[in-house]
């Protein structure tokens, strides 16, 4: 780890690797909930390195994974407990998840190969993204449109958003941090409008809609939507059946073909009438009699 302050490593770094490290990079974040963060490191000697103060390993390090590892270690808060899971996966295809100490809501110094979702492989860029919006309800009151909603954190669910965008149709309007409710013109926004409200962070991030669909006008102060249903698409038009001739079910198809077989069955019927009438009666099939003379 590299002090830029004083222009040289920390104490015990560059520490030493047990292995090659493919095609991947170090992530660094506390995951020991002391405050401090950790490099964490994989490589081909089938484990995962964590190496605090000092370059020392880490508690609870290093991971085994039996395999090869061919890209950074994930982290991130799979189950909304708090704290942070690490995800690595190796050259064999498995995936390895453990459960961490360090704390979801925290500055993280390098989180991903090229430090954010932007790859900008700056220390300073923020392109972590404000949470999802929940609870999108739409009410009419008067000639207004109420649009009700939870806000979001900044940097996904941590913090507060920096404020948010409520887009229905072509009106766009902006709230600011801390605004569970906004009110809009009833009268520029006809029945199927689709409402969408979104964090924003300080730094510009726009976060995942939360979206909701205005229904038609009724009572005033009754609530007239709900959160987005999605809405199976109908069954697609089935084309009108036409049954092959052969069946028979299809008269008009069926016709020229059986007269076309009551005609091959006459003349054959004809063919074998004629023969017949060629041979004699008493004579083997093909032998012609011969009358005698005087007789």
């Amino acid at each position: 780890m590299w002090d830029p302050t004083l222009g040289q490593f920390q104490p015990g770094y560059p520490a030493q690797m047990n292995d090659l490290q493919f095609i991947n990079a170090p992530v660094i974040l506390d995951v020991t909930g002391d405050g401090m963060a950790e490099v964490l490191q994989s490589s081909a000697m089938y484990d995962l390195q964590g190496y605090g103060a000092a370059g020392l390993p880490a508690d609870g390090f290093p991971k085994l994974t039996g395999g090869w590892s061919v890209a950074s270690a994930g982290a991130g808060d799979l189950d909304g407990d708090g704290t942070l899971e690490l995800a690595l996966s190796t050259r064999e295809g498995n995936l390895f998840l453990w459960s961490t100490a360090g704390a979801t809501c925290q500055s993280v110094e390098w989180p991903k190969n090229g430090h954010d979702l932007h790859n900008s492989g700056n220390y300073a860029t923020d392109a972590d993204r404000p949470g999802p919006i929940f609870d999108v309800t739409i009410e009419r009151v008067g000639d207004e449109i109420v649009v009700r909603f939870t806000g979001s954190g900044d940097d996904g669910t941590c913090g507060s958003a920096a404020g948010y965008r409520i887009t229905a149709g072509d009106v766009v309007v902006d709230a600011p941090a801390g605004a569970t409710e906004v009110r809009l013109p009833a009268a520029t926004l006809p029945a199927g409008t689709v409402v969408s409200v979104q964090g924003i962070d300080d730094v510009g991030n726009i976060g995942f809609a939360g979206t909701a669909v205005l229904g038609a006008a009724t009572t005033p102060s009754a609530p007239v939507v709900r959160v987005v249903p999605v809405v199976p698409a109908g069954p697609a038009a089935t084309p009108p059946r036409r049954t092959l001739p052969a069946t028979g079910g299809d008269p008009a198809g069926a016709l020229p073909l059986l007269l076309l077989g009551l005609a091959v069955a006459g003349r054959s019927a004809i063919r074998r009438v004629t023969s017949a009438q060629r041979a004699s009666p008493c004579s083997p099939r093909g032998v012609v009699a011969t009358p005698r003379n005087g007789s």
